[in-house]
């Protein structure tokens, strides 16, 4: 128990030093792969995101989904991850969490109702280009953060792309 403690401290210190990248003076705002991370909490709503996605033009075979669990089991399903993944150090040498960050993506959604240090982390560390979030916590971690009473796939999907609009004129 103490050293999941010792872990979620750990992570934590790797975000706050973490620094987001400026966004690059040419983005189009163009969206062709897409980077999901989630909770398994909230994992019900990742078939709506695929298909508010699809519905503006992105191939569903170019959005990857990374699932946070707090399921404490041995072995994890693909595409999902654990506190067990990480180590004292704050880092990770789970390939698919490691691959999920390298990729850079032309947009992160960050979309988890409850912040925990390993969503946070995996956020804080991914090479996308434009982060977004759905909560007014970690503001820090996303160019862009809509806050939502409840996670609602319809209502963010529409005002993402509000704001897009705005930000591209």
């Amino acid at each position: 128990m103490w050293f999941n403690t010792l872990k979620k401290r750990s992570l934590k210190k790797v975000v706050e030093k973490a620094k987001l990248n400026a966004l690059p003076v040419d983005f189009k705002y163009d969206f062709k792969e897409i980077g999901i991370v989630i909770d398994k909490a909230d994992a019900r709503f990742i078939p709506d995101l695929i298909k508010a996605f699809e519905k503006r033009g992105v191939n569903s075979h170019k959005i990857k989904i990374l699932i946070y669990t707090s399921e404490n089991k041995k072995k994890l399903d693909q595409g999902h991850f654990g506190l067990k993944d990480f180590t004292i150090s704050g880092g990770t040498e789970n390939i698919e969490v490691l691959d999920f960050i390298d990729k850079k993506f032309d947009l992160l959604i960050s979309y988890y109702s409850v912040t925990t240090s390993p969503l946070t982390w995996v956020t804080a560390k991914s090479n996308a280009i434009f982060k977004v979030g759905v909560s007014d916590e970690n503001t820090e971690l996303n160019h862009f953060s809509l806050t939502l009473k409840t996670l609602e796939v319809e209502g963010f999907i529409e005002y993402l792309f509000k704001y897009i609009n705005v930000f591209k004129h």
